[in-house]
């Protein structure tokens, strides 16, 4: 018996990719909780290779952000996305790598108050994550987006011009609220890219990152490269391994992440 197509599609959404808690168990989320314990520096693997260091490498300025990352500043960040943003997998949804992000730069910029509001919901396409990005950006002033997007378009096979437009009213969008704007691509997996095509999408987000204050931060490149390595693999985890893998993940992308805005701000 042939299997809807819709059907599968939610099924690569569903094994591919760590399920989201509801948009509004973590949309009120604007600070974050003491973390219980900090993890250790020697505890995330290096970056792969050379090559990825440079990919790495930000392109552009983060202006507003760098502005704000100063003694007595108050630095907003909204972030964006599908249902990478967190997940069952973890023990709470603030051990994801957004907040992981934000305990990084607190140790960085210790005398600047930081603060992370997330929105989204699992499968949730670009166009709609415009919607929240509007309300958001007109609620509250912030200095940094983070938009984690295009997996669920390559899942669904938007067309990438379609996509490439939805990215451009975004950047847009973020510029004129006066933020700057981070880009997040998919993450690694082997299931997701036997059966989609991220390409397209990835030059999408690829072309959209050379906008002014805007940095493209290659989630997937490094996730490949640390599963490659040996270093962090969670879709091979043994399932009792999984959720200390899967928090160890998010720390070290929190980590990466962090590193990228500072590099970004110089």
């Amino acid at each position: 018996m042939e299997i809807p197509r819709h059907r599968c599609l939610v099924a690569i959404l569903s094994l591919a990719l760590p399920l989201a808690a509801p948009a509004h168990a973590f949309a009120q989320a604007a600070t974050l909780p003491p973390p219980a314990a900090a993890m250790p520096a020697d505890s995330c693997p290096a970056d792969p290779d050379a090559a990825l260091a440079n990919a790495a490498a930000p392109a552009g300025h983060l202006d507003r952000v760098a502005a704000a990352l100063k003694p007595g500043g108050i630095l907003n960040i909204l972030a964006i996305g599908s249902g990478t943003l967190t997940g069952p997998d973890l023990d709470s949804p603030t051990d994801s790598f957004p907040y992981r992000m934000v305990e990084a730069l607190r140790r960085a910029a210790p005398d600047t108050e930081i603060n992370l509001t997330v929105r989204g919901r699992r499968g949730m396409p670009a166009t709609d994550m415009i919607a929240l990005m509007r309300v958001a950006l007109a609620g509250r002033p912030y200095r940094l987006v983070l938009w984690q997007t295009g997996t669920v378009e390559a899942v669904l096979t938007t067309p990438p011009d379609t996509f490439a437009r939805t990215l451009q009213e975004g950047t847009a969008l973020v510029a004129r609220e006066g933020a700057d704007l981070i880009l997040v691509d998919a993450q690694f997996s082997r299931m997701l890219t036997r059966r989609v095509n991220l390409l397209p999408y990835e030059d999408a987000l690829q072309a959209a990152a050379r906008q002014p204050d805007t940095v493209m931060f290659p989630r997937y490149a490094l996730m490949r490269g640390w599963a490659q390595d040996g270093g962090i693999d969670l879709e091979r985890a043994p399932p009792l391994q999984r959720n200390a893998i899967a928090a160890r993940l998010h720390a070290c992308l929190g980590e990466a992440l962090a590193r990228l805005v500072l590099d970004a701000t110089k």
